[in-house]
C-alpha cells in the first residue's frame, strides 16, 4: 500500500469518525427533546414521597420545584430567606395541592447541616436538586478578589453538592430507589476567565456527578448533571447590561427559569447522565466542544471584556447567590 492510498484510507475513516459522532449528535438530541416529551412520562413519585430542592427561592431552583410539583411530588424548600420561603411553599400548595416543608439555611456556613439532616429524617426523599449556587461577577485579576468570597463560592458550589447528597443518599440506598439532580453550567466544559473559581466548582460538580453515578447505580438511583448555559436569573443580576446585550442578538439562547425549567423536567424520561436541559443550548456545548481550550479562553476573555466593562469593574466584589 502506497502512502497516498494510505492517506486515502485514513481521510475515510476520519469522515466516517465525524459522521458518526455527528450522527451520536443526533440522536441524543431527539431522545432528549423531541422523544422525551411524547413517550411514556416518568411517575417521579416512584422515587419517594418528597422532593428536597436547594435554592429553591428563586430562578431555576423555584421554576424547577414548581415543576416537580405539577407532577404531584411534595416538595422540600431549602433556602437562607424565611420570607420568601413561607411566600414559596404557600404558591405551590396554593397553585398545585400538594404539601411543602421549608428549612431555612445558610449553606455558607458549614453548621447549616445538622439542622438540615435532622429536618430530613422522617421524609421519604425520592429526588435531591442540588440546585444552590453562588456567582462571583468580577473583572479582577484572581490575585485581587477577596479570600472571604473565594472561600464562600467553594462551600456553596462544592460544599452543598457533597454535603446533601451525603444527606440524602444512606435512605435512597436503602430503598433502592432516588433521583438527583446537580444544576452544573456551561463554565465547566469551557474556560470562562474572570470567573475562574465559579467554572472550577462547577467541573468538581460534572466529575462528581459522573463518579458517583457509578456507585449508586446498583441501588438503581439515578443522576443527572444539567449543564446550561446563560439563564436570566437573579444569579445574573449583576449582568443584567450583559445579559439584554446576548439577548438583543441571540434571544432564544437566554430563556427565563420557568422555560428552562419546563425544558429541563422532560429529559428526566431519558436515561443521559450529561445534558444540557435546553435544545438551544446544545448549540454552545457543541461549540465547546470544536473549539481548543485555549482558544475558547481567548475568545470569551475578549467577550466578557468588551461586554461586561465598566459594570463589572464598578461592582467588583459583589456576589449573588441563589439560596
Amino acid at each position: 500500500m502506497g502512502y497516498e492510498e494510505a492517506f486515502f484510507w485514513l481521510g475515510v475513516l476520519s469522515c466516517l469518525a465525524l459522521l458518526i459522532r455527528i450522527l451520536f449528535y443526533f440522536h441524543k438530541f431527539f431522545k432528549l427533546f423531541v422523544w422525551s416529551r411524547w413517550c411514556k412520562q416518568i411517575d417521579l413519585k416512584s422515587f419517594g414521597k418528597w422532593a428536597v430542592v436547594t435554592g429553591a427561592t428563586d430562578g431555576i431552583g423555584k421554576a424547577y420545584a414548581i415543576e416537580l410539583a405539577k407532577r404531584g411530588m411534595d416538595i422540600i424548600l431549602i433556602s437562607r430567606n424565611e420570607t420568601k420561603l413561607t411566600n414559596t411553599a404557600l404558591e405551590i400548595e396554593k397553585s398545585h395541592g400538594v404539601k411543602t416543608f421549608w428549612i431555612k439555611a445558610d449553606f455558607s456556613t458549614r453548621d447549616c447541616y445538622g439542622h438540615i439532616e435532622k429536618n430530613l429524617d422522617d421524609k421519604d426523599i425520592g429526588i435531591l436538586v442540588n440546585n444552590v449556587g453562588t456567582l462571583q461577577f468580577v473583572s479582577q485579576e484572581y490575585n485581587e478578589i477577596e479570600k472571604e468570597s473565594l472561600w464562600k463560592e467553594i462551600d456553596i458550589n462544592c460544599g452543598a453538592l457533597a454535603m446533601m447528597t451525603r444527606i440524602v443518599l444512606p435512605k435512597m440506598k436503602q430503598k433502592r430507589k432516588g433521583l438527583i439532580v446537580n444544576m452544573s453550567s456551561i463554565s465547566s466544559i469551557t474556560t470562562f476567565p474572570t470567573m475562574s473559581l465559579y467554572a472550577a466548582t462547577k467541573s468538581f460538580m460534572n466529575m462528581f456527578s459522573v463518579s458517583i453515578e457509578v456507585e449508586v447505580a446498583p441501588y438503581n438511583i439515578r443522576v443527572q448533571n444539567l449543564i446550561p448555559y446563560f439563564i436570566e436569573t437573579k444569579l445574573l443580576q449583576e449582568g443584567e447590561e450583559v445579559i439584554q446585550n446576548l439577548k438583543r442578538k441571540a434571544k432564544f439562547m437566554i430563556p427565563d427559569a420557568e422555560t428552562y425549567a419546563k425544558s429541563a423536567i422532560y429529559t428526566l424520561n431519558t436515561d443521559y447522565l450529561m445534558t444540557t436541559g435546553y435544545w438551544p443550548h446544545v448549540i454552545m456545548e457543541l461549540a465547546a466542544n470544536v473549539l481548543s481550550i485555549r482558544m475558547s479562553a481567548k475568545i470569551l476573555h475578549n467577550r466578557l471584556q468588551s461586554m461586561f466593562g465598566k459594570k463589572l469593574k464598578k461592582d467588583s466584589n459583589k456576589a449573588k447567590t441563589i439560596s
